[in-house]
């Protein structure tokens, strides 16, 4: 199906973009953290403009997914205890520490499986009833 135009847009652009993006965007992810990190080791980043830049994209994020729970609220017919508005709103509001580095993990290590660097675990064989 991909770069097959038999199957028409889909085929020659939006899966091979998908794949690409999807392949690529967690080893790019990957290289920028370790460029950054030798950027402050070779004092080439200009560490309080990080601290903004960082603070601003963790306020917009969080804003963002914030409105997102606010608006869930509103339009659901549910009636939510302020218990779970307050969760599901310090789950908005935090997760750029939690949430993305483990999704990056995860997809990092699906890929170096995939390539056969990494062994899947070993499933249990079955046995039936002994």
């Amino acid at each position: 199906m991909i770069f097959n135009p038999a199957y028409g847009w889909m085929g020659m652009v939006s899966i091979p973009y998908f794949i690409l993006i999807e392949l690529l965007g967690p080893v790019m992810e990957l290289g920028v953290i370790l460029l950054f990190i030798s950027g402050i080791g070779l004092q080439l980043v200009d560490i309080n403009l990080c601290i903004i830049l960082v603070l601003l994209l963790t306020l917009y994020g969080s804003l963002l997914s914030a409105s997102v729970v606010m608006f869930e609220i509103w339009c659901s017919r549910k009636a939510y205890t302020s218990r779970e508005v307050t969760r599901l709103l310090l789950y908005a509001c935090t997760e750029t520490f939690w949430f993305r580095p483990l999704n990056n993990i995860s997809r990092i290590y699906g890929i170096l499986q995939a390539m056969g660097l990494r062994k899947a675990e070993e499933k249990d064989s079955r046995h039936g009833l002994e």
